[in-house]
C-alpha cells in the first residue's frame, strides 16, 4: 500500500530520492512469498501508508496536486474530533498526468509509473481503469455521491474499444503500449518476482535506477526511469 502514494509523490517532484531509500527497505519474509506491486485499485490511494516515510508538508503537497487534477480527498475522524486525510480519490493516469498536460505528456508520464512498477520485484497487479487508460469520472461521482465513484466508471466496451484503436486517443496512446511492455517483462529472468532487487543512487535525483537480476545470475537488467520531463545524463559505472 505505500506504494501507490510514494510512487506518486516521486512523479510530481521528480525526486526518486525517498522512493529510492523506501525500495531498499523492502525484505520477504520468505522464499516462499513475493510482494504485490500496484498503484491503482478500486479504492482510492491511502495516504497513511507514507506516514514515518515522508514528512507531513510533502504529503501535503501530494493532497495538493491531488485537488489541482480534479480528484477529491477523503478523511477520517480523529480521536479528538478532527478530521485527517486517509485517501485520495483520484484516477491514476489523472493524478500522475498531471493538470493541464496534454494527453501525449499524461500517457508519457503514466506508462513511466507503470513501467517501474512492472520492473520491481513482486507481482504486478494493473487496476483495469490503469490498463485502458481512464480518466476522472466526475459525472459519475456526482451521481453517487461518493468520491471512490470517480475511479470506477461503467465503460461501453465498444467505444473503449474503439478509443484504444485510434493512436491519437488517450487510451490509444496508453493500453497498447502497457500491453507491449507487460509482454517484454514477461520474457525476462530478472524480472522473476523473487529475483534480486537493488536501487542504485543514478547521481540525479530526478532518474531512478533499478537493477534485477534472475535468480539464477543468468540475466541482470538496469533500469533507468527519467521522472521529470528535461533531459537527464546518467554516468555509468562499469
Amino acid at each position: 500500500f505505500t506504494l501507490p502514494p510514494l510512487l506518486l509523490h516521486a512523479m510530481i517532484t521528480g525526486d526518486a530520492s525517498r522512493l529510492r531509500e523506501w525500495i531498499n527497505t523492502l525484505a520477504l519474509p520468505s522464499d516462499r512469498t513475493a510482494f504485490f506491486n500496484f498503484t491503482a485499485s478500486h479504492d482510492g490511494i491511502g495516504v497513511r501508508p507514507v506516514e514515518g516515510i515522508l514528512p507531513p508538508e510533502e504529503v501535503e503537497r501530494v493532497i495538493a496536486h491531488t485537488r489541482a487534477c480534479g480528484g477529491r480527498v477523503s478523511t477520517k475522524r480523529n480521536s479528538d474530533g478532527s478530521d485527517s486525510p486517509y485517501e485520495l480519490n483520484v484516477t491514476y493516469v489523472d493524478a500522475i498526468g498531471g493538470p493541464g498536460a496534454s494527453d501525449a505528456l499524461k500517457a508519457a508520464r503514466f506508462i513511466t509509473s507503470q513501467t517501474i512498477a512492472l520492473s520491481l520485484a513482486g507481482v504486478p497487479g494493473i487496476y483495469i481503469h490503469s490498463l485502458l487508460g481512464s480518466v476522472n469520472d466526475l459525472e459519475g461521482m456526482a451521481q453517487t455521491g461518493h468520491n471512490r465513484s470517480i475511479n470506477r466508471a461503467k465503460l461501453d466496451a465498444d467505444a473503449v474499444a474503439n478509443e484504444i484503436s485510434d493512436p491519437e486517443h488517450l487510451r490509444g496512446m496508453i493500453t497498447p503500449e502497457l500491453l507491449r511492455r507487460i509482454s517484454i517483462r514477461r520474457q525476462q529472468p530478472a524480472f522473476h518476482p523473487n529475483g534480486h532487487q537493488q536501487a542504485l543512487d543514478s547521481g540525479q535525483p530526478g532518474v531512478l535506477a533499478l537493477q534485477r537480476r534472475a535468480p539464477d545470475d543468468s540475466q541482470t537488467i538496469l533500469c533507468l526511469f527519467n521522472l521529470t520531463q528535461k533531459d537527464q545524463t546518467v554516468a555509468l559505472d562499469h
